[in-house]
């Protein structure tokens, strides 16, 4: 369902389900922490790489100290951590910093999976 922009969320437990793993355009989430600043650094990142992606993808971010549940579902345990989401499930991840030409080979694998 493309929306002519790229949708941005914050996640939370509660509605990771129903905002990723029930999405109609996949998803890429970034797992990170307010502490962390690899986290803000992947998320500047990767609006400076999606807009090429516009109405294709949905970025979330995800603070995993307030949301424990998730990370610990993933497995999440180094930070910035990204999972790429297609249909409610993981295709693809990156752990630590991205960058642009990492980040888009993983949006054409994200797209085409």
């Amino acid at each position: 369902m493309a929306t002519g922009h790229t949708d941005f969320v914050m996640l939370t437990d509660a509605t990771f389900e129903k905002e990723v793993l029930m999405s109609p355009v996949p998803v890429l989430v970034i797992f990170g922490a307010e502490s962390s600043g690899g986290a803000a650094s992947a998320l500047r990142q990767i609006w400076d790489g999606v807009r090429e992606y516009d109405g294709k993808i949905k970025i979330g971010s995800m603070d995993i100290a307030k949301n424990r549940r998730t990370a610990e579902i993933y497995e999440i345990r180094e930070l910035p951590t990204l999972l790429f989401f297609k249909d409610g499930i993981v295709v693809a991840y990156q752990i630590g910093t991205i960058w642009r030409k990492g980040l888009r080979t993983c949006l054409q694998t994200l797209l085409e999976a």
